[in-house]
């Protein structure tokens, strides 16, 4: 058995498809949400990590991030009958392709996510499974400020700040342009099961 970084094992064990093979650039892209983000998400407290084998060694990418919306979608949602979207923990296998998020280069949903619909209004995140649903709720992964503070950089977005997203739209362009696949898989995890 060949080694495989602790998060991968982690993901592994949940049941989720990994990609350990050959192949260079065949990238495992995991975000984890902290436990401090379901008090204050309008912060970029969580985590991205990019995993990826380049000639036989394997290769990690880690940049601050922010899993939940900013506060001021919490409270204003785009969908004011439905509330503030908030991505369900998960794989979504396939689920993202490079693309524009408003004139910026990013990853675009093109596929069915979970995701919880967060209508009380307040800036703490409420995460009620009866309001799971699962759809295209456009939820990309995209470039946001750099400040402290989220703000209206996410309306349920995972959002990196500019530098960060900058590098994980050039790994992205690698696995294109070394194996020819246009489809990302995401993970979202939980701190809690790390």
């Amino acid at each position: 058995m060949s080694y495989l970084p602790p998060l991968l094992r982690k993901a592994k064990a949940k049941g989720y498809a990994v990609f350990d093979g050959d192949a260079d650039f065949d990238l495992n892209i995991i975000g984890v949400r902290n436990e401090i983000s379901h008090r204050k998400p309008d912060l970029y407290a969580d985590d991205m990590f990019v995993y990826w084998k380049q000639s036989g060694i394997w290769r990690c990418f880690n940049a601050a991030m922010t899993t939940t919306p900013g506060e001021y979608y919490l409270v204003h949602p785009m969908r004011p009958s439905e509330g503030c979207a908030v991505m369900a923990p998960g794989q979504y296998r396939g689920a993202y392709k490079r693309g524009l998020h408003k004139g910026k280069e990013g990853l675009r949903q093109r596929k069915a996510v979970k995701y919880y619909r967060d209508n009380d209004r307040n800036s703490t995140l409420d995460l009620d499974p009866s309001n799971l649903r699962s759809g295209i709720a456009y939820l990309n992964i995209h470039r946001g400020g750099r400040s402290e503070r989220v703000g209206r950089w996410s309306a349920g977005c995972q959002v990196l700040r500019p530098d960060d997203m900058d590098f994980l739209v050039e790994i992205c362009d690698k696995q294109i342009a070394v194996n020819g696949w246009e489809t990302f898989t995401y993970t979202l995890m939980e701190e809690k099961d790390l």
